[in-house]
């Protein structure tokens, strides 16, 4: 769980605004009309506040149940338009916010880099616990050195890294193997990372 970006915090600023305007159009009705869109807007705010703590724990999930959620909050809040005949400032505020909803979670979800599952992955200790146990036939006739060079790798991988990315400084220095050129590295079996260009 890393520091929340500014989209989240924009997100709540939008979904406070979205949900409240709801709140105002809902209680504006009458009979039974009312009372299902009292249940709905229970469901909204609980599906919501899911999504939000989804996010906010880096899972793009989290972003797509957000972006789901306020399409059906949009589209209800259309339905309601054009039954009750009923246009205020509370519904267009429902409407606009939950667009601008939509439209930050459909960005996170797009930008939303899978490297930070990795990242969370490996930070619990996962991903090397699993290499450890996996006991190869065949072990690399790789020396281990800890001359620096400009390409390192890992025993345990089969990528090599720039020195100064962050998967690179993620290696145990007693599973470090460094090299001198692109060449070297794909020469003993290993492939390039993306931070090599």
């Amino acid at each position: 769980m890393g520091k929340p970006s500014v989209s989240f915090f924009a997100m709540d600023f939008v979904l406070l605004f979205a949900v409240m305007g709801f709140i105002f159009a809902v209680f504006d009705l009458s009979g039974l009309m009312f009372v299902s869109e009292l249940f709905l807007l229970l469901a909204f705010i609980f599906l919501l506040a899911f999504g939000m703590y989804m996010a906010y724990n880096n899972k793009k999930s989290g972003w797509a149940l957000l972006s789901l959620t306020l399409l059906f909050l949009l589209l209800d809040a259309s339905f309601i338009l054009l039954t009750a005949g009923k246009f205020g400032a509370a519904l267009l505020a429902t409407i606009l916010f939950s667009i601008a909803g939509f439209v930050i979670s459909l960005l996170n979800m797009i930008s939303h880099p899978d490297e930070v599952r990795i990242e969370k992955f490996e930070d619990e200790k996962g991903y090397y616990a699993l290499a450890d146990s996996i006991k190869s036939e065949e072990e690399p006739n790789i020396e281990k050195t800890f001359i620096p060079g400009k390409f390192i790798a890992s025993r345990k991988s089969n990528k090599f890294h720039i020195a100064k990315c962050d998967w690179a400084k993620r290696v145990s220095k007693e599973n470090q193997i460094w090299f001198d050129s692109k060449e070297d590295a794909e020469i003993k079996g290993f492939q390039a990372d993306r931070c090599v260009v």
